[in-house]
C-alpha cells in the first residue's frame, strides 16, 4: 500500500512539474547547440549572423533562468498543496479511510517531495553541462566563455585545498561526509518544516491558517538558527585546535538539523493522530 500511495502522489505532482523538467534540457540543448554556431562563426568572421544567434542564445537564456525559478516555485507550492489538500480538506476524509498508518501517510508524501527535488537538482545539473558543452565545441578551451567555467572549477580546487591545508585529509574527508548529511537532512528537514507548520495551522485555528503557518514556520526557523549561532560561538571561545574545532561545529550542526527534522517529523504524526480537525 505504501508503493501506491507513493505512485499516486508521483502522477500528482508529475502533472505540474513533469513540463517544467522537460522544458530545462530541451531549451539547455538549443542554448548550447546556438553557442555552438556562434562560436563557429565568430572563427569564420560571419559577423551578422553572429550577432544574431548570441542574441538569441542570450534571449533563451533569459527564459531558461525564468523556467528554473518557476520550477522552484511550482515545486514549493506543490509541497504544500498536496499535504494541506490531501489530509486537511475534504480529501482528507478519503484518505484516513485508507489502510495506511499514519507515518505511510507522511513518509509517502516526503518520500516524492524528496524524489522531484532532486530531479529538479540532477536537471540543473544536465543543462549546465549541456550549455558548458556547447561553450566548449563552439568557443574552443581557450574562449573567455570557457575560461570563466573553468574558474569557478578552480575556486572549488582551492576552497577544497584550503580545508585540506587547515584541517589535514583525514579531517576534511570526515568534515565532508558531515557536511553533505548536513545538507540532506536539511533539505529532509526543511520539507517535515512544511509540514509541521501546515498540520499546526489546521489544527489551531479556522481563520487566518496561512498567518499562523508563516509563524510556525519563522519560529521553528529561529529557534534552530539561534541554537547555532549559540553553538558556534560556545566552540569558537573554546580553546580548541583548528581542525578539531571545525570537526566539533559540523557534529553539533549535523546534530542539531537532525533533531529539527525528527521534531518536525513527530510533531506533524502528533498532530494528526490526536488533533485532527478536517474542513
Amino acid at each position: 500500500m505504501f508503493g501506491k500511495c507513493i505512485k499516486h502522489e508521483f502522477r500528482a505532482m508529475q502533472r505540474s512539474l513533469l513540463p517544467l523538467c522537460i522544458a530545462m534540457p530541451v531549451m539547455s540543448f538549443m542554448i548550447s547547440i546556438l553557442l555552438v554556431i556562434n562560436g563557429k562563426m565568430i572563427n569564420e568572421e560571419s559577423a551578422t549572423l553572429s550577432m544574431f544567434t548570441g542574441l538569441f542564445a542570450i534571449l533563451l537564456g533569459f527564459a531558461l533562468s525564468g523556467i528554473m525559478i518557476a520550477i522552484s516555485v511550482v515545486s514549493f507550492v506543490m509541497i504544500i498543496k498536496r499535504f494541506h489538500t490531501s489530509f486537511f480538506t475534504d480529501e482528507g476524509y478519503l484518505s484516513f479511510t485508507l489502510p495506511v498508518t499514519m507515518d505511510m501517510h507522511i513518509l509517502s508524501k516526503l518520500t516524492v517531495a524528496m524524489i522531484w527535488s532532486a530531479i529538479t537538482v540532477l536537471d540543473a545539473i544536465l543543462c549546465g553541462a549541456l550549455i558548458g558543452g556547447g561553450a566548449v565545441l563552439g568557443y574552443g578551451l581557450g574562449s573567455e566563455l570557457t575560461e570563466i567555467l573553468a574558474e569557478f572549477g578552480e575556486v572549488f580546487s582551492m576552497m577544497g585545498d584550503i580545508v585540506v591545508d587547515n584541517v589535514g585529509a583525514g579531517m576534511s574527508v570526515a568534515y565532508t561526509v558531515i557536511s553533505v548529511l548536513t545538507l540532506v537532512i536539511e533539505a529532509v528537514g526543511s520539507v517535515l518544516v512544511l509540514y509541521l507548520a501546515i498540520a499546526m495551522a489546521s489544527m489551531l485555528v479556522k481563520k487566518n491558517r496561512f498567518i499562523v503557518g508563516l509563524v510556525v514556520y519563522w519560529g521553528v526557523g529561529f529557534v534552530f538558527s539561534t541554537l547555532n549561532e549559540i553553538v558556534t560561538m560556545i566552540v569558537g571561545y573554546a580553546e580548541m585546535p583548528a581542525d578539531v574545532s571545525l570537526l566539533v561545529v559540523g557534529i553539533l550542526m549535523l546534530a542539531l538539523t537532525a533533531l529539527r527534522a525528527v521534531g518536525s517529523y513527530i510533531g506533524t504524526k502528533w498532530v494528526m493522530e490526536k488533533k485532527m480537525n478536517l474542513d
